[in-house]
This record gives C-alpha cells, sequence and structure tokens, in this order.
C-alpha cells in the first residue's frame, strides 16, 4: 500500500480534540447517558427529566409494550407501518388492530373509532415507514387529547428527511399531554 495514501495530516487542534476525547474511551459509557440526555433536551428545549435513552427508539418501544403487557390490551396501527409494532403485539400476546390507509396516509377518523378505553397504545409513524408520508404533528396531540387512556406513540424515526420539521412543536404537547411518547432515533 502507497504510505502517501495512508497518512492523514490533523491540524494541531484536531489532534488536541482527539486526544482529550480518547483519554476516556477505556471506561463504560454511562448507562444512564446523563450527558447525552442533557444535549437531546437542550436540543429539543424539553426538560431532561423528559427525555429516556435507549439502544434504538426500539428498545423503548419494547419496554413500553412490556410495562403495557399486564393490561392485555391491544395495539393498534397503520397497514405497512414499521414492522416492529406487529412483531411487539406478538411476542406481548396482545390484540393487534391494523388500519387501512387512505392515500396513503393514516386514517386518524378510523384509528379515532377503533380506539375504546381498553386500548393500550396505538403506533404512527411519521414520515411512514414505506411511503415516506408524513402527516401535521397535531393530528397525533389530538387523538392523545381525544383518547387519554390510550399511549400515542409518535415514531419520528425518519423525522429528519421530513420537510416540515415539527421540532418546534412538540415540548409544549410533551408537556401537556401525559399519554404521548415521541420516539426518535440517531440511526437515521
Amino acid at each position: 500500500m502507497n504510505e502517501e495514501f495512508t497518512r492523514v495530516r490533523l491540524s494541531l487542534t484536531a489532534q488536541d480534540v482527539i486526544r482529550s476525547g480518547a483519554r476516556n474511551l477505556s471506561l463504560p459509557p454511562d448507562p444512564n447517558a446523563a450527558g447525552l440526555k442533557k444535549i437531546i433536551a437542550t436540543h429539543h428545549n424539553v426538560d431532561v427529566t423528559e427525555v429516556i435513552t435507549g439502544c434504538g427508539s426500539t428498545e423503548i418501544m419494547y419496554a413500553l409494550v412490556g410495562v403495557m403487557k399486564k393490561r392485555k390490551e391491544k395495539i393498534i396501527t397503520s397497514f405497512s407501518s414499521f414492522p416492529l409494532y406487529e412483531m411487539l403485539g406478538s411476542v406481548f400476546n396482545l390484540r393487534l388492530t391494523k388500519i387501512s390507509m387512505v392515500d396513503y396516509q393514516h386514517d386518524f377518523k378510523a384509528i379515532m373509532k377503533e380506539i375504546f378505553l381498553d386500548s393500550a397504545i396505538v403506533f404512527i409513524d411519521s414520515p411512514h415507514y414505506i411511503t415516506g408520508q408524513a402527516f401535521e404533528f397535531q393530528k397525533a396531540v389530538d387523538l392523545a387529547v381525544a383518547a387519554p387512556n390510550t399511549i400515542i406513540v409518535f415514531d419520528n424515526a425518519y423525522g429528519e428527511y421530513d420537510q416540515a420539521n415539527f421540532d418546534q412543536n412538540f415540548p409544549e404537547a410533551i408537556r401537556e399531554v401525559e399519554n404521548l411518547l415521541i420516539c426518535k432515533t440517531f440511526s437515521k
């Protein structure tokens, strides 16, 4: 291999940053992710107590359904949504109701009709897992307000690809709507 292509010249500043960061590489990561939670909370203008971290948003969803399984209720989602939602219903032996989409959009009227007082969780991916269609975040908020005994999961894993950028709208919703969970991920 030609040495000319393997050498990288770094500025002194870059070298200093790498050296200072490398000091802690042998330590395990903070299991509570306190520093990361603080950065996320600041970025989204929410309190650090309103941030939960895990190994991807799927871990958080898994934990949520695991907690809710004792109520033996159902999961509601749209057809062709992220396959994890259906898998969670199967793993935890919960009833699953899939709502047809209308013009490649979640059908919020049909979802609302399906929600009963015993409904456990509604999963809504926006942008949609396959179609990439996004919807107004306020629709998820309205659904959560109208169904206070149901957890509404707004799965925004692909949110960075959504032109609407709902981020400025959700801090207030998180503070005011207890049954609304917003999932984001760094994997995209």
